[in-house]
């Protein structure tokens, strides 16, 4: 297919139904999906694998809206053009700033804190000080001359890779586990209270969240009724088999 820039917006549609799916994995695999089984696990033991399961059919729900709402706008902006077209410019331009300061700055600022402090335990010294702000802005930069340089085509690469280098462990971390598979401890003395479950369900929402934020490429993907669909929801069922087989 041709990727001529679009003569409306001026950009190149090179990204498809893959490159999509890999960026709305990779921005939802996090140290949080290292955290919460453990925490659903103390409150809701071996049952605790029905809030997954709740979660992943609400996640669904909203998964099926924006998969709809963006083969109608199939627009750069993502959630800030669907809610454009339905609700003007004033409600676009308050959901656009929420999702900048929620997603771009605070959730961006959070995962390189992290990162870099998971980093310290591996390399002493750059937790912290000068190195770790070097650090920091060094990944910034790069990231950033991806994006300007490489348009695209080249930052979906990248995202292509990063998933890969973070679902490796993650299947890795499966694969011994089922090893050491013991039937006793998924067994169920009974369901946990309608309240302990829909308030675990409503928390683990957070480890489905992130696709409202990667559709904002929309005005840059090939075929977008085709792409958006497909990279949307196939890897909601992928997260939600790694995530109920990481509880277990």
């Amino acid at each position: 297919m041709s990727e001529r820039p679009d003569q409306a917006t001026g950009l190149a549609r090179t990204i498809g139904p893959l490159g999509l799916g890999a960026s709305v994995i990779n921005v939802t695999i996090g140290s949080s999906i290292f955290v919460f089984p453990a925490t659903v696990a103390g409150d809701l033991g071996a049952a605790g694998i029905l809030a997954y399961l709740i979660a992943a059919f609400a996640m669904g729900l909203i998964a099926l809206c924006f998969a709809e709402s963006g083969t109608r706008v199939p627009a750069t902006g993502g959630t800030y053009a669907y809610v454009e077209t339905a609700f003007g410019p004033f409600a676009a331009w308050v959901i656009g700033l929420l999702m900048y300061v929620g997603v771009q700055l605070i959730a961006s600022a959070v995962v390189a804190s992290v990162f870099v402090r998971s980093l310290s335990a591996l390399v002493p010294g750059i937790g912290s000080g000068l190195p770790r702000a070097l650090l920091i802005l060094a990944m910034y930069v790069a990231f950033a001359t991806i994006n300007v340089r490489g348009g695209a085509r080249l930052g979906a690469r990248v995202v292509e890779g990063v998933t890969i280098a973070k679902l490796a462990p993650l299947v890795l971390l499966v694969v011994v586990g089922l090893t050491a598979f013991r039937p006793e401890f998924v067994r169920w003395d009974g369901l946990p209270p309608a309240a302990d479950l829909g308030r675990i369900a409503m928390r683990l929402l957070y480890l489905f969240a992130g696709m409202e934020a990667v559709l904002a490429v929309s005005g840059e993907l090939r075929d977008p009724s085709r792409t958006i669909p497909r990279g949307a929801l196939a890897p909601l069922a992928a997260r939600t088999e790694n995530r109920t087989s990481h509880a277990q």
